[in-house]
């Protein structure tokens, strides 16, 4: 079966394990997006290739993030573990409209939309990674990204409830990862030619 079809299926079958998962509630807004590294004019950038949300419109944001732009740009630089980076390759922020995070995410202006700021106040962002890739310089593929309008829905600290969020969110990055694999060829998209 071609990935496509393989993670719109996981995708579909799950749609309401994933807001129990992601532990949403009915008046949450939330999102869960898959994006998939694609070439435009020689760049790379990070795409939406699939998308579910709580209104069920899987809309498409037509935004393309290239490397450190935004919660999933940033989340594949991290991945790609560049020198000196000690944190995590991961971005886990649970209320972005703290100055200090606020300003810790580079957005340019022409992709900024103001309903971002209330849509996306909590955020979990995995950089899905080939099995295999080196430890020091892995090749990040795509990202996996889950938000939610409420404070605190993504956290970091293992020890409180809602850090089982955020471990979804890496369990769905770990699941695709597999399937990019098992059948991806590497000069191709991860999910356009499968």
């Amino acid at each position: 079966m071609p990935l496509r079809e393989v993670v719109e299926a996981i995708l579909d079958a799950a749609y309401h394990d994933i807001i129990g998962a992601l532990g949403c509630e009915a008046d949450e807004k939330w999102t869960l997006s898959i994006y998939s590294r694609e070439t435009v004019d020689g760049d790379d950038f990070m795409m939406r290739a699939f998308a579910r949300s709580w209104d069920r419109k899987e809309q498409f944001d037509r935004r393309a993030w290239a490397r450190g732009e935004g919660y999933t740009g940033e989340a594949w630089r991290r991945g790609e573990r560049p020198r000196g980076w000690e944190g995590p390759d991961d971005v886990i922020e649970g209320d972005t409209r703290d100055p200090l995070v606020a300003t810790s995410y580079s957005v340019p202006e022409s992709k900024f939309q103001p309903a971002d700021v209330d849509l996306y106040v909590s955020v979990a962002a995995v950089p899905i990674k080939m099995p295999g890739a080196k430890p020091d310089r892995a090749q990040i593929c795509g990202v996996v990204i889950a938000t939610s309008d409420r404070v605190g829905r993504f956290l970091r600290n293992p020890s409180l409830p809602l850090a089982q969020n955020a471990d979804f969110v890496h369990q769905l990055e770990r699941i695709i990862a597999v399937q990019v694999a098992l059948r991806r060829d590497a000069s191709k998209g991860a999910f356009k030619h499968s």
